[in-house]
């Protein structure tokens, strides 16, 4: 939005001796003020632009400078919007005047509560006013007593600050050079701030899993950072999104939650139940005229629901996804925050997070961690993912590195060194989730022994009490569905070292129809290997009982 000239610098960014435009400060106060939010709790934004949601009507308010959510227990939303304002000349806006604009916006774009960030002080009176109407008024005085306690030490970090607006402007001049990319960093940038969360969330992975097929792995130019920054600003809306929609199933059943799950994703432009009804009186018509032209049985049959709205395919995946999320509502909480700030952290700046920001977040807790892993597995499900933001979701954060660890160019490359090479010094994410598949089966058999692979041997063998062994081959995806040739793959490792022995085929990814198929042709698993997918320890107990039946 345009800003008046200002009479002070509040910019920690700017070089002594360089002069500022009043767009540049107020950019960056924005960036500041966006950064405190994130900080003090909430998942924060900044300039959402109204222009492209409005167009082709004119508007004069170019876009939302400021916008924060955070969720309560029952993981309930409350949306906050912010105005920046750092003209202090004689035609400056008045803070009187922008509180009530602002309390104006407020109503349009729906959102609960407001705050007013002005370099004129507001009087007693006009911040009174401001409480009646839901709307914090403050002056840069009062901004900064805010911003030293809450952000020293933690500025440019994740997708906030003065640096990470600036990679912003980057990323949007690579985009206008390619109509695709342009039009997704519009979309994030704008329109999907206005959808509905199951609408958001619908777009948000067709845009991924776009995005994801022009990714080269390794490759870095312009393009793949526009990627990289795409990929996590789609990663962390989603999740977002996720977390609204969780909120909604605390008084349904997991049948009445996935069955509204399912058809809220099936629904387009026409809700279900109107789409519902037009289906069923194209089907009546239909069956008439099958009727009348004397057709087979079987295509009358088939012809019924041919108009109904049809979930997307992954809609299964994300109600279990959304309901898991749910059952930890003190992780689900803060999920967004976390996972924008591992995505962005790891994938755009290229660095592992430092020890402060570890603790301040909880990123080392059990239950964050173990949701982070559950996102991750639906978007490689849903072929919405890449590898290096899997591997920021999935990699376990360490807390031995410091801020000053990762300021040179080889350190911040390091990252990725680490999550996709095969040294064996390397923690890879295939080798991670071998050994929670591990301490897994440790949990559920105490007095069992888990013998450690060898090299071009089983990946792990389990030992029980009474002696008899079971062979188990791990296949880890970083995307995609398992198919029947990785069953046929570990079938001969399984042959190899086990002779006739049964076996478990464990992944962290979904089984493709025709894994499916096999195992639902061999229900007692007499002969041939078990296929399962296993992600975290809510799937400890399928694990248990596929190994048992193996023991059997």
């Amino acid at each position: 939005m345009q800003r008046d000239s200002t009479a002070r610098s509040a910019s920690k960014g700017s070089s002594s001796g360089r002069s500022q435009s009043s767009g540049d400060l107020g950019h960056e106060m924005e960036a500041r003020v966006a950064q405190l939010w994130f900080w003090e709790g909430y998942f924060a934004r900044r300039g959402i632009n109204l222009e492209r949601h409005y167009h082709p009507d004119p508007l004069l308010i170019t876009d939302l400078d400021l916008v924060a959510f955070d969720f309560n227990p029952q993981l309930a939303s409350t949306k906050h919007i912010g105005e920046v304002k750092t003209g202090t000349s004689r035609n400056a806006p008045k803070p009187l005047d922008r509180l009530i604009w602002l309390s104006g916006l407020k109503q349009v774009v729906e959102a609960d509560t407001g705050e007013l960030t002005t370099a004129l002080v507001p009087s007693d009176r006009v911040r009174n006013l401001g409480r009646t109407l839901g709307i914090t008024a403050q002056s840069l005085v009062d901004f900064e007593r805010r911003e030293k306690e809450s952000v020293a030490g933690l500025e440019n970090l994740g997708s906030q600050g003065i640096a990470a607006a600036e990679t912003v402007k980057r990323v949007q001049e690579t985009c206008k050079r390619d109509p695709e990319l342009e039009r997704a960093f519009w979309f994030l940038r704008s329109e999907v701030w206005f959808l509905k969360p199951f609408v958001a969330v619908k777009q948000i992975i067709d845009l991924m899993r776009r995005l994801s097929r022009r990714w080269t792995p390794k490759h870095d130019d312009d393009d793949s950072a526009a990627i990289r920054w795409l990929m996590c600003e789609a990663t962390s809306l989603l999740t977002l999104n996720t977390i609204t929609i969780a909120g909604i199933g605390f008084t349904l059943s997991k049948d009445q939650f996935f069955a509204l799950v399912e058809e809220s994703l099936a629904e387009g432009i026409v809700p279900s139940h109107q789409a519902r009804r037009f289906s069923e009186s194209i089907d009546r018509y239909v069956a008439g005229l099958l009727a009348a032209a004397n057709a087979p049985a079987h295509l009358r049959v088939d012809a019924v629901g041919a108009f109904l709205p049809k979930p997307p395919d992954y809609a299964e995946a994300y109600a279990e996804l959304t309901w898991r999320i749910m059952q930890s509502t003190l992780a689900a909480r803060i999920l967004p925050r976390q996972v924008d700030f591992l995505v962005f952290e790891r994938v755009v700046n290229r660095r592992e997070a430092s020890w402060t920001t570890v603790f301040k977040l909880g990123l080392r807790r059990q239950d964050g961690s173990r949701l982070r892993r559950l996102v991750a597995a639906f978007l490689r499900g849903a072929n919405a993912s890449i590898d290096v933001v899997d591997a920021a979701l999935t990699r376990e954060v360490e807390v031995e590195q410091r801020q000053e660890d990762h300021q040179s160019i080889s350190s911040q490359l390091n990252y990725e060194q680490q999550a996709f090479t095969n040294e064996p010094k390397i923690d890879h994410p295939a080798s991670v989730y071998a050994s929670r598949i591990k301490e897994a089966l440790q949990r559920k058999f105490e007095r069992s022994h888990i013998k450690a692979s060898a090299n071009n041997g089983p990946d792990i063998t389990f030992v029980g009490e009474d002696g008899r062994s079971v062979v188990i081959e791990v296949k880890y995806r970083s995307g995609g569905a398992l198919g029947v040739s990785e069953i046929a793959d570990a079938r001969r490792q399984l042959d190899r070292f086990a002779g006739d022995q049964r076996g478990l085929l464990v992944t962290n990814a979904p089984l493709s129809d025709e894994v499916r198929q096999y195992n639902a042709s061999n229900p007692g698993f007499s002969s041939g290997i078990e296929v399962l997918t296993w992600n975290d320890d809510r799937d400890d107990d399928l694990l248990a009982r596929a190994l048992l039946r193996q023991l059997a």
